[in-house]
């Protein structure tokens, strides 16, 4: 019994470490194939030998490269149809604030007015135009397949970076304190399942250029939104 784990021990040392310890630091997918009786072409193989001279044909995956889809821009067909939809119902929606009342109706104007009644004569209206739309007068691109986009703005709302449609009115009243340059409106649509396009925030960002942002449930049918 003594000479049997004698025996047993000698033939231990004499097989290598090295060979006998896997790590565990590297992954390995091995998929054995039945033996093949004729040679085959495949790309991305390669002929290994064992050190018993065996030889294995290894087949590596090619890694496929997906080009991400841009999210940066939307073809002008798509927005237009929405658009003319929307434009076409010739409706306005108000922001009323302590003094001005501002009126954005959709493929027609932004107004900002202040009614004052005086008790036995006709209204006093001080009003502002804050940009007329123009179809021609959008910030239309060219990509590189030729098709017209739009480009699609980020802006932060409740601490979520969400994307917009910026539709511009231009050629508004003429403003002082700006070298009488024409007042300007950018009017961001954002998707909102719930929206009736109605105003969401008004801010007058420099002199006499206002930004409106507005929320609408048809912009939510294009998946870049």
């Amino acid at each position: 019994m003594v000479l049997f784990f004698q025996i047993i021990y000698t033939i231990l040392c004499l097989i290598p470490l090295s060979n006998t310890i896997l790590e565990d630091d590297i992954l390995y997918d091995i998929k054995w194939q039945p033996e093949l009786t004729s040679s085959i072409d495949l790309d991305n193989s390669y002929t290994f030998a064992s050190k018993r001279k065996e030889n294995y044909l290894c087949t590596l995956p090619i890694v496929q490269t997906t080009v991400p889809v841009s999210m940066d821009t939307v073809l002008l067909s798509d927005i237009e149809r929405l658009l003319e939809n929307l434009h076409s119902k010739t409706s306005c929606v108000y922001r009323l604030d302590p003094y001005w009342t501002y009126e954005l109706c959709h493929g027609i104007h932004v107004r900002q007015y202040h009614d004052t009644k005086v008790a036995g004569k006709k209204s006093i209206i001080q009003e502002y135009h804050l940009g007329y739309y123009h179809a021609e007068q959008q910030d239309v691109l060219t990509d590189s397949e030729g098709q017209s986009v739009l480009k699609i703005h980020h802006k932060t709302i409740y601490n979520n970076k969400t994307p917009m449609l910026a539709v511009r009115y231009t050629e508004g009243t003429t403003c002082e304190i700006n070298s009488n340059q024409p007042r300007e409106t950018v009017v961001y649509y954002v998707c909102d399942e719930r929206g009736s396009d109605g105003i969401l925030n008004f801010e007058e960002v420099s002199s006499c250029y206002y930004e409106i942002i507005v929320g609408s449930r048809w912009l939510c049918k294009l998946p870049a939104f």
